[in-house]
């Protein structure tokens, strides 16, 4: 019998979207999309009607109404053959910075294309290159990244497109830690897709603990597009991951306590990106 899915449909401010692609992720939705408009953006998730009831729904938006502000949630049910097509009708190829440019799976990359190409199907994964924080970290991949780099960490992997990036830019090894085990599956899937070598790929299903059991030695440098607050909290471990490091998911709002935060511990900030409301740094070990 066919999947029927419920479609998601939230409306809020951008201050909000990571927050909210973090929760509809972790509550099981399978593919999300980003609409933005004058009045801020329009998140659409999907998740199969056999996983999660109407009272599981209704509770999901009390609790985004009470903790978050978050009013405006509304679901309806659609065909296994809808699903497939409504998340993806918002996605096109997506030039990034002076050479990148994101494919979608399902389009077909023109053969004189003079952009290197990043091909993407994020499934539940978040990262589909259209977010700011993503597309920032990218743009600071191509200052930072060349074929002398040895390794890279992606720190959160996400979709996986931040390591891909890196390593269609030349770096020779990338290490991909994510706690979520959907995020390792598409970093592995995305991986394959863009024919890149097995072997020049490390997974790490945890957190920068278990990367750090696994890691043989310090990396030329990682990249870590999570939010603020869980950076402040490994800012303390940065020194063991490289002795350079790019860091998103964090509101300009928000520069000065990150910033702080890596001073007291022996790192600099060389270069603040910033798009919209968010904030990418370079950061350099001192010490």
């Amino acid at each position: 019998m066919e999947t029927t899915w419920w479609q998601i449909t939230i409306v809020t401010n951008s201050e909000l979207e990571d927050i909210v692609f973090w929760l509809l992720q972790g509550w099981g939705c399978q593919g999300m999309a980003t609409v933005t408009t004058a009045d801020g953006v329009v998140i659409s998730a999907y998740v199969p009607t056999e996983t999660r009831s109407t009272a599981e729904l209704a509770a999901f938006a009390r609790s985004l109404s009470q903790d978050y502000g978050i009013r405006e949630v509304q679901w309806k049910t659609i065909a296994e053959e809808d699903w497939s097509s409504s998340w993806k009708q918002h996605w096109q190829p997506d030039p990034i910075g002076r050479s990148l440019i994101v494919y979608p799976a399902w389009i077909e990359v023109p053969p004189d294309l003079d952009r290197v190409v990043i091909r993407l199907d994020p499934g539940s994964a978040f990262g589909s290159g259209a977010h700011p924080t993503t597309r920032l970290c990218l743009e600071a991949l191509e200052e930072m990244v060349s074929p002398t780099i040895n390794t890279i960490v992606d720190l959160g992997c996400g979709s996986g497109i931040l390591g891909i990036g890196a390593r269609r830019l030349g770096a020779a090894q990338i290490y991909s830690v994510d706690i979520d085990p959907l995020a390792i599956k598409a970093t592995r899937y995305n991986w394959e897709l863009n024919q890149l070598e097995p072997d020049r790929l490390a997974l790490v299903e945890g957190s920068l603990t278990e990367l750090l059991e696994v890691l043989p030695h310090p990396a030329d440098g990682f990249v870590c597009n999570i939010l603020a607050e869980p950076i402040l909290g490994m800012i303390p471990q940065f020194h063991r991951l490289g002795g350079w490091g790019i860091l998103s998911g964090i509101l300009t709002s928000q520069i000065e306590v990150i910033t702080n935060s890596l001073q007291a511990h022996g790192w600099t900030v060389s270069k603040v990106l910033q798009e919209e409301q968010w904030a990418c740094l370079v950061i350099n070990f001192a010490c």
